[in-house]
């Protein structure tokens, strides 16, 4: 072996045998690095720390053998403090081997020995709490599991511990029945007397309470109290303080003082609170208020003349110069001209805001009504009053003349003056006996009483006669005009046109056609001028009801003058019945013997069909669905297959808010219907109020939304609004904006109480509530305090034009650039107001720059105000690095100490401290070594140099033995010693034992250099004292020696796993290792390498590469009990870990209680808003049977974002599960917009032609978008619409073949229609007026014909198309009448024509339809004229027209031709009829 190797392992084998370094390892109680209690096995070393016992000694006073208190189990205590042996069966002994207090199991003790136990003995040592006395079982003591007597326990119950054969109370207790201790308390005598206390910084005197300065943390710890605090309950409740002042638990200072270091001074006036003497935060004048620089300003509404802020006058909001000089307005209504505040024309001051004046007044002045000026037109300003004009009155605020001839009116059914006529009534007319004509009233003339004309009588002078329904003077009934004379008709007769030609009769019963006239009936006979009916059964009868001639049915016979019933049918009271239509054979109506019919059944003697069954043409047949039940007929019900359903006339209906879906199941109809038809949005009736019903569907008033089936007025800012009250589409003021359905205003601006937009007042950049309660400031150093202003970093002021600028260096409140008023910790303020670094090693300092109050290094401590490195460390670049050097107290570098620490026998010797010869270093301090070393390494037994004096010199396992013919002989005083040996067989004995010795010491020193595996062989079975189940502990390293057992050291603090004391191998979490050592990385450091400042994994948070604390990351905490970060939910401030914070825990609205986005939200620019998707509607257009195009439209709720969209490879059309391609024509219009650049389009409208090659049935068509991203919102929001169906009509393909065919036949047909066209003028001037009416009937009937209700085949539908002129619609298309009037009437009220009538252009209003009736009498009247002057006219034509007239009633198309036309035709009649004559 060399010499460097052997000194190796001298320096090994020394740190192998370390103990336990750590001051406070094994302690029981343990104050700072000093322990003053070691737990048991033990022992104190110089009042500080803790070394083990020898492993024979259970106490110990020091670690040799020779130094126990008390032996552990199975050895007792000799007179020389060593332990010894019991005897074999001993299980523990005292004074001497067989002095036994316990024996071993299969032994019972009789006295101080032990024998051997059988029979009845082992049986009672079998039994817990049982002991052989020699004689018989007894007792264990109290608290004993197992004894070998009365007087000695070997094992205790639970809650004991046995201690030289007594139970005592374990530690933490006491008393006789060992009660706990209080919780501080480790040790105790009673509840009130601690010995020894848990944790630190505890009084013992004081019951373990928390010393000064400290509180109760709860688990027996003790935490520091705040800052100034020296006592308190908690951290944030302070019960004394020893600078500031206590408040509310706090030490700080009172309202109306700031702190300055460790003192509270005033703030000055004009300040009532503050944060400096020049930063005031509240102000003494009420006046007046902080303007986020610290300086106390007149409020908005005051104006500072001559110190004194005094209030601006109304109208005035802010004034300038003056109190009435005005430089904004009270009211947003205000106009502000040369700084005076006035209200707008047509409202007046009332107050502080602007009202408006009430109609009629256009302008007004001190109240609504004091008019200046008045609304519309005919009115007049009377007295400051608007009044109407004559001839007006006043209807809904504006001027309505009266009625005509009315000179004066309250209403216009009131009139008070005439200016023509005579006033009747409220009433400008004639008398009863008179006319008008024009503006005069005339006198009826005889024979007319009253008249509307000189030649038409509403009523007659003569008594006998009444006036017809053409003005004329005729009989009354049952008289006839005999030359003028009225005389009566035949006694039956009512009307007739001379005695014995009746018109009608007196009885309607009579027959007119009798002779004579106006006779009764069958089954009536005649008495006196009426009818009266025979009795039943007789069918006829003669002089009395009952006295028949012949009989009523074919069941009954005659008699003498009687009708009994006939044979097979069954008298009931007056009838004969027959047997029930259903029954072959019966006793009565209601008892059927046998049925007709083979599959009905009888109940209750009457033959009925099955249930779900109906009588229908002498068979049971299934009742018809929704028909569960039914009566007569299959579709009439009784019962229905929904329950949701009412019959009305045998129908199932379904209830008011239900329709009947195909499976004649009724659904509810939408939220918005109260009632519908066919599916469940065609609404014919809707719920509550302020709602209209447009094209069937259901809409709210403007202003309202559908909300819970009601229409619910929209909330401001909405003026109009959709889904709910606060889905803004439309705002009050027009200059906001709309995103997502709210109304914004710009960012700098919010809404005022009328919700109109104001702007933010600087340094606001946005605000809330009001215009200076600020939520973001117009500059990124500006933080917004609690009450909502702007106020500049730390190390930033507030210029005047309310930008942040920066403090000088160092500067962390300052008022301008070059004047600070309080500096950063690591600066101090010079008397120039400037701030001065500190100089390192200071990291605080006060006075002066090298006056240290705090240091750059935790390592260092402040000696006279400089920064010093603790013990064992040196300062090298202003920081602490540990001294290399065992024992230094004090050093100038890692190799060179200046002096040791002082610790017993310990010198300093060429700048290395080292132990005295005869002594060495344990680790803790220098022991002595063993008395046959002169000197020793790690241990006592491993000599370095022997007293060669004493026959010694030192072996290879590094021991001093006995030199060549010496020996080891032990004294009386057990020591040993080397004596002569001359017997040659001790020599040989001594020869062979020293190569056994050298042999083991060879192998352990192999097994010391890894030459060998180790195998740990230890008997302890006590966890964590560095060898556990054969294994080496965790921070533990061992030393091993054959045939012994191990002995373990535990590694430095800190270190995870070593070698040997001084060279670590890994180190615990927040520590690095360096040069073998084990140094604690930078508190943001978890994981580092290196230096302590390189984290390879971060304590607490990671931005950018760098470790940060938690505040450092917005969003983020601190938890004081672990050190860790989190974030807290509802904070209003978004973390990394939230996708939301809305400063609430509410869920429902948008942001959940978790702070995630709910479902239907998302974050857009900070704000939560719901997500609006874009809705794509695909709507088909009619078109004809016939027709094989058929044109889509797709179009979108709102605008869209889009870019390069194909529309043709991007949307298919799919019809019954085939994508449209090859065989059918798919026209996009408008397809090439969409292929440009990013774009928006606000209206997204466009046009799918479909052209067919074969026929197809009402069939749906699905339109599919391959990609939906690609049609997104202008907010980048994706529709989530994949796929829109819309039903398609029938189409019938026509061949070419039948299409030519068709076309050649309506050809010829029109050369027809030209020669009947031809016919009819030359009829019409030729008088032929017959022929006229008769062809242009037939023509119109079969122009008629094409609505019919029915599908027509191409050939007879494009025949029938021919006539349509015959409908005289052309003077209706050219002049478009319904274009005159559309505006005032709503279509809603007009009643829908059918469909087909409807696809023709037709409508159901009377005005429009009577235009087709005046082209048609206009030409007609045109040729009559003509036919007047040209061509002699016969009267016939007036007969035929009256004709015509008569007929077009009966062609009345749902209101087509109403009555009034009709009467209109016929007043046109009579003038001819006049005119003709």
């Amino acid at each position: 072996m060399r010499f460097e190797q052997f000194i190796i392992l001298i320096v090994l084998l020394s740190i192998l045998l370390q103990g336990c370094l750590s001051q406070c390892a094994n302690c029981v109680t343990c104050s700072g690095a000093t322990c003053s209690v070691c737990q048991s096995n033990f022992y104190l070393v110089m009042g500080a720390s803790c070394s083990q016992c020898d492993t024979t000694c259970l106490t110990c006073s020091g670690g040799g053998n020779y130094q126990c208190t008390s032996c552990v189990m199975g050895k007792f205590l000799n007179g020389s403090n060593g332990c010894q042996n019991c005897n074999s069966n001993c299980y523990s002994c005292s004074t001497a081997a067989n002095h036994c207090h316990a024996c071993l199991s299969g032994n019972y003790l009789d006295d101080t020995n032990c024998n051997s136990c059988n029979g009845a003995c082992a049986i009672c040592q079998s039994q817990q709490g049982q002991y052989w006395n020699g004689l018989g079982c007894s007792s264990c003591p109290a608290a004993c599991a197992s004894c070998s007597s009365n007087l000695y326990c070997v094992t205790c119950t639970t809650g004991y511990t046995v201690s030289n054969g007594i139970c005592q109370c374990n530690q933490g207790t006491f008393g006789p029945n060992c009660d706990p201790c209080p919780v501080n308390c480790a040790t105790c005598t009673s509840l009130t007397d601690c010995q020894i206390c848990n944790g630190s910084n505890k009084d013992v005197n004081s019951a373990c309470s928390c010393t000064s300065g400290y509180y109760d943390a709860g688990s027996a710890q003790c935490s520091l109290c705040a800052t100034y605090c020296v006592q308190c309950t908690s951290l944030t409740n302070c019960t004394n303080c020893n600078a500031l002042n206590l408040i509310n638990g706090i030490c700080t200072c009172p309202s109306g003082q700031f702190q300055s270091g460790t003192s509270c001074l005033s703030c000055q006036d004009p300040c009532s609170t503050c944060s400096s003497l020049t930063f005031c935060l509240s102000c003494v004048d009420t006046a007046r208020s902080q303007n986020g620089s610290g300086s106390c300003v007149c409020h908005s509404n005051y104006i500072d003349i001559a110190g004194t802020c005094t209030p601006c006058i109304s109208p005035c909001a802010t004034c300038i110069t003056t109190v009435n000089t005005c430089q904004s307005c009270v009211s947003n209504d205000m106009i502000l001209s040369s700084n005076t505040c006035s209200c707008p024309f047509g409202k007046y001051q009332s107050g502080n805001t602007c009202s408006a004046c009430t109609a009629p007044c256009s302008s007004c002045s001190g109240n609504a009504t004091y008019c200046l000026s008045c609304t519309g037109s005919n009115r007049t300003l009377t007295s400051n009053q608007c009044s109407c004009d004559s001839g007006y009155f006043d209807f809904s605020g504006s001027c309505t003349q009266c009625s005509q001839y009315c000179a004066s009116c309250t209403s216009s059914t009131n009139c008070t003056n005439c200016q023509y006529l005579t006033l009747i009534g409220g009433v400008c007319t004639c008398q009863t006996n008179q006319y008008q004509s024009g503006t005069s009233c005339i006198n009826c003339m005889a024979p007319c009483s009253q008249c509307t004309s000189s030649a038409f009588c509403t009523a007659c002078v003569a008594t006998d006669r009444s006036a017809d329904g053409s003005g004329n003077c005729v009989c009354l009934p049952k008289f006839y005009d005999n030359s003028g004379t009225c005389q009566s008709c035949y006694p039956s007769c009512a009307t007739c046109n001379n005695f014995t030609t009746c018109q009608s009769c007196l009885d309607v019963l009579m027959d007119l056609s009798s002779v004579p006239p106006c006779q009764c009936p069958q089954q009536y006979y005649q008495q006196g001028n009426s009818c009266q009916q025979c009795s039943l059964p007789c069918l006829e009868c003669n002089g009395s009801a009952a006295s028949c001639t012949s009989c009523f049915g074919a069941n009954r016979i005659l008699v003498n003058n009687k009708c009994p019933c006939d044979t097979g049918y069954y008298e009931n009271g007056s009838n004969c019945n027959f047997c029930e239509s259903q029954c072959q054979n019966c006793t009565s109506l209601v008892n059927c013997t046998s049925c007709l019919i083979s599959n009905m059944i009888i109940q209750s003697g009457v033959c009925q069909c099955q249930q779900g069954q109906t009588l229908v043409l002498n068979s049971c047949q299934q009742c018809q669905l929704p028909c569960t039940e039914c009566i007569g007929s299959i579709n009439h019900c009784s019962q229905c297959y929904d329950l949701q359903t009412t019959i009305v006339s045998g129908v199932c209906e379904c209830n008011t808010s239900y329709y009947m879906d195909q499976n004649y199941i009724c659904q509810i109809c939408s939220k918005n219907c109260n009632e519908c038809q066919n599916n469940y949005n065609n609404c014919t009736s809707c719920n509550g109020s302020h709602v209209q019903l447009i094209q069937n569907t259901c809409v709210c008033d403007f202003g309202y939304v559908f909300i819970n089936n009601l229409c619910q007025q929209c909330i401001g800012p909405c003026a109009q609004c959709f889904n709910s009250v606060n889905y803004c589409t439309q705002c009050i003021d027009s200059q906001s904006v709309i995103e997502n359905g709210n109304c914004l205003c710009q960012l700098n601006q919010i809404f005022d109480n009328n919700f109109f937009c104001q702007n933010c007042q600087s340094p606001c950049k946005q605000c809330l509530n009001s215009v200076n309660f600020c939520i973001a400031c117009n500059d990124i150093q500006m933080q917004i305090t609690s009450s909502g202003q702007c106020m500049c970093n730390l190390g930033y002021y507030e210029d005047q034009n309310h930008i942040c600028q920066v403090c000088i260096l160092g500067c962390l409140i300052c008022t301008n650039f070059s004047e600070c008023i309080q500096c950063e910790q690591t600066y101090i303020l010079t008397s120039q107001l400037q701030c001065q670094e500190c100089q390192p090693p200071c990291k605080q300092c006060e006075g002066s720059a090298t006056q240290c109050t705090s240091c750059v290094s935790s390592l260092m401590k402040i000696i006279n105000n400089q920064c010093q490195c603790i013990s064992n460390y040196f300062v090298q670049d202003n920081e602490c690095l540990i001294c290399g050097i065992d024992l230094c107290n004090k050093c100038i570098s890692e190799k060179i100490c200046l002096e040791c620490q002082a610790i017993p026998q310990v010198i300093l010797i060429s700048n290395q401290c080292q132990c005295k010869d005869g002594y060495y270093y344990n680790g803790t301090y220098c022991q002595v070594c063993d008395g046959n070393c002169l000197t020793c390494g790690s241990n006592s037994n491993e000599c370095l140099t022997c007293d060669f004096e004493q026959h010694r010199a030192l072996s290879i396992d590094f021991k001093c033995q006995c030199i060549q013919n010496y020996f080891e002989a032990i004294l009386s005083n057990f020591q040993t010693v080397c004596q002569c040996n001359q017997n040659t067989y001790f020599q040989n004995v001594i020869k062979i034992t020293e190569r056994i010795i050298l042999i083991a010491n060879l192998l352990t020193y192999l097994m010391a250099f890894g030459l060998m595996e180790s195998n740990v062989m230890t008997e302890t079975k006590i966890n964590r004292d560095g060898c556990s189940n054969g294994k080496i502990d965790q921070g533990y390293y061992c030393t091993n020696i054959i045939l012994q057992p191990s002995i373990c050291y535990k590694c430095l603090d800190n270190c995870a796993s070593c070698d040997s004391f001084l060279k670590c191998n890994q180190c615990n979490p927040q520590y690095m290792l360096s040069l073998d050592l084990c140094i604690q990385c930078s508190d943001l450091c978890e994981e580092c390498s290196g230096s302590v400042n390189n984290c390879l994994k971060c304590k607490y948070l990671s931005q950018k590469r760098n470790c940060i604390t938690c505040e450092e990351q917005k969003g983020f905490y601190n938890k004081m009990q672990d050190g860790s970060c989190y974030s807290v939910c509802g904070d209003n401030v978004l973390a990394i870990t939230e996708q939301c914070d809305d400063g609430n825990l509410l869920d429902g609205d948008g942001c959940s209680q978790s702070c995630f986005l709910e479902q239907g939200f998302m974050l857009l620019n900070g704000t939560i808003t719901n997500i609006v998707y874009p809705i794509p509607t695909l709507q088909v257009t009619y078109q004809q049977l016939y027709d094989s195009t058929r044109n889509l439209t797709l179009y979108y709720d709102q605008p869209l974002l889009l870019q390069y969209i194909n529309l043709t490879s991007d949307i298919q059309i799919i019809m019954n599960d085939l994508v449209l391609d090859k065989d059918y024509v798919i026209d996009f219009q408008d397809n090439s917009i969409f292929n440009q650049d990013l774009q928006i389009i606000e209206f997204f409208n466009i046009t799918i032609k479909i052209a067919f090659y074969e026929s197809i049935d009402d069939i749906q068509l699905i339109l599919k978008f391959k990609n939906r991203n690609l049609f997104k919102t202008t907010k980048q929001v994706a529709q989530n619409v994949e796929i829109l169906t819309v039903k398609v009509s029938k189409y019938q393909f026509i061949d070419q073949q039948t299409v030519n065919t068709t076309q050649g036949a309506i050809q010829s047909n029109l050369y027809l229609l030209y020669m009947l066209l031809s016919l009819l003028i030359i009829s019409i001037l030729f008088g032929g007026i017959d022929i006229f009416y008769n062809l242009l009937d037939l023509v119109q009937m079969l122009s008629y014909l094409q609505y019919v209700n029915t599908e027509f085949p191409y050939n007879l539908e494009k025949f029938l198309n021919l006539f349509q002129f015959a409908q005289i619609q052309f003077f209706n298309q050219y002049i478009q009448l319904s274009n005159y009037y559309s505006s005032e009437i709503n279509d809603s009220q007009i009643t829908r024509a059918p469909k087909k009538i409807q696809d023709d252009g037709y409508s159901t209003s009377m005005i429009v339809n009577f235009s087709t009736i005046f082209a048609l009498w206009a030409g007609l009247i045109f040729s009559y004229i003509l036919s007047l002057r040209y061509l002699q006219i016969n009267i016939q034509m007036l007969n035929l027209l009256q004709n015509y007239i008569d007929n077009l009633a009966t062609l009345n198309y749902q209101g087509m031709l109403v009555d009034e036309a009709i009467i209109l035709l016929q007043w046109i009649l009579s003038y001819f009829y006049i005119f003709s004559k």
